[in-house]
């Protein structure tokens, strides 16, 4: 019942009441924006596989708050337009997004803003941040552990606890045992393998609790 309800109010056109919709010209590539409120202006932008709409509730309780609320379909998402592909992939990395959210937010006429990222929004979010300075107010990174700190936690013991899951895996495969084991096998010890090694990557500290503790 919930989602029939859910079906109601959306093709009844209940969400973002108040807000304008529009396609802005954004560095060579056009995203679709949602915006509506007054006083200090905030960016949302959703993670994967999702768009703007994920914002449905968040945004007019922001507004409410007395904020200027823009809601972006990242680019290649949603109805926002995609780069042109090249064999570096630059055109649709993190960098070139924020460049792009950047160009479509001073089409809108804001200069300066808060922005809040969620898991694949937080990524264009701290590119922002990193990138534009000038631009970026203030930053919320929700649902994710920064590339850097990533890249960081991406040593020895990670690269240890990763590579037996892959050969448990090629165990789980040998001929001569059923389909159904063989799968069963795979998923179960490669499964488990992942998990120990998600809980080795979230149980080290943040790098900068470990440059104030050095």
């Amino acid at each position: 019942m919930a989602v029939i309800d859910r079906l109601v109010v959306w093709s009844a056109g209940l969400v973002f009441e108040g807000f304008a919709e529009e396609m802005v010209a954004a560095d060579g590539v056009k995203l679709y924006v949602r915006h509506g409120g007054t006083g200090p202006v905030t960016l949302l932008l959703h993670g994967h596989p999702r768009t703007s709409a994920t914002w449905h509730r968040v945004a007019p309780l922001l507004v409410a708050r007395g904020l200027t609320v823009v809601c972006a379909d990242l680019p290649g998402y949603g109805r926002s337009g995609k780069p042109t592909p090249t064999a570096d992939h630059s055109p649709h990395s993190k960098r070139a997004g924020a460049r792009h959210l950047v160009a479509g937010m001073r089409a809108l006429g804001h200069d300066r803003f808060a922005v809040v990222g969620h898991d694949r929004g937080s990524y264009y979010a701290l590119r922002l941040a990193l990138d534009h300075p000038q631009a970026v107010r203030r930053v919320a990174l929700l649902a994710c552990l920064p590339i850097s700190e990533h890249l960081d936690r991406a040593d020895r013991r990670f690269a240890t606890a990763w590579w037996p899951a892959l050969r448990a895996a090629e165990r789980g495969l040998r001929p001569g045992l059923p389909l159904s084991t063989r799968i069963e096998r795979v998923l179960l010890i490669a499964g488990a393998q992942a998990a120990d090694s998600w809980r080795i990557v979230h149980e080290l500290p943040l790098r900068t609790e470990r440059t104030a503790n050095a």
